[in-house]
């Protein structure tokens, strides 16, 4: 563990979310890609406090048999969010960064939230190297005067080399 997850461990509470927002078109390939995902999140040196797929409205919805294999990986607590309609990601990822606020319960000036696209993988230290990003850029974050809106950490998405995320 880091001085800076320390740190940021020991500042009041400050919880991690990562909010993945899916679209089922295939099953087979989708459901596959959550899981390399879900195997990505729980080698992350940093675990988050929760895992969150929004599922944007999917044909063929993802259900909880889809996912038995992240169930045993235990990376962390992890839900699925299932639209009605497909709103697209904006969409998706907001209703997943708000479940994520109520379900974790802590203040969301002491929340930080990491966004993954389902066809990406997050490198080990993806996590951690974030948390240190934070305390370095933000250091108001460990201390009581926080803001009152969670911090939103851009994650990886198509054609970004996660090697230069924090770099």
């Amino acid at each position: 563990m880091s001085n800076a997850e320390t740190d940021l461990r020991k500042a009041g509470d400050v919880k991690v979310a990562v909010v993945c927002p899916i679209l089922i078109a295939d099953p087979q390939e989708d459901i596959k890609a959550v899981r390399r995902v879900y195997l990505s999140l729980s080698k992350q040196i940093r675990k988050p406090d929760q895992i969150i797929f929004v599922d944007d409205g999917s044909p063929v919805p993802i259900g909880p048999n889809d996912l038995a294999l992240v169930k045993d990986h235990k990376a962390a607590p992890t839900a699925i969010v299932q639209l009605k309609y497909n709103r697209g990601p904006p969409a998706a990822r907001n209703a997943g960064i708000n479940f994520a606020i109520i379900s974790l319960g802590a203040d969301p000036g002491r929340t930080i939230v990491f966004l993954l696209d389902i066809d990406c993988v997050a490198p080990a230290d993806w996590i951690q190297r974030g948390c240190d990003a934070v305390l370095v850029h933000r250091p108001h974050i460990s201390n009581q005067s926080m803001p009152s809106e969670p911090l939103i950490i851009a994650g990886i998405s198509s054609g970004i080399n996660p090697a230069s995320i924090y770099t």
